[in-house]
């Protein structure tokens, strides 16, 4: 089991990689649970995300809270990626985040760590 340090890291990913990750998900949602799927780790118990990561989501100009939106990745995984959301209902990406990051289309949250497979103690 790994331990998870709170606040190291990043979660942020490009947006361009969460379009992907949702699309493929959408793609694959019907057949999730058929056989192929039964015996992976495709659905998570959970996921946890770095406070820094969600706080920066949130205190973003307008963001009144943040969408959870399913992604798929290579490995046929599923996560959820977390969006900001204005006042309008719109999608809202971090811009220029730091972190020595860069990339032009902004980034969401989902770089979670994932159980499995790396599972704490389970208190719910």
């Amino acid at each position: 089991m790994s331990n998870f340090i709170p606040n190291q890291g990043s979660n942020l990913i490009p947006v361009n990689k969460a379009g992907e990750m949702i699309a493929r998900y959408r793609e694959n949602k019907e057949t999730i649970l058929a056989s192929d799927y039964k015996n992976t780790d495709v659905l998570a118990f959970s996921e946890t995300f770095n406070a820094d990561d969600v706080k920066l989501l949130l205190s973003q100009l307008d963001c009144v809270g943040f969408r959870v939106r399913y992604g798929m990745d290579d490995k046929l995984w599923i996560h959820a990626i977390l969006v900001g959301v204005d006042s309008k209902g719109n999608d809202i990406v971090i811009q220029n985040p730091g972190f020595g990051l860069k990339d032009d289309g902004g980034y969401v949250v989902e770089d979670a760590l994932r159980c499995p497979p790396d599972c704490q103690t389970i208190s719910l």
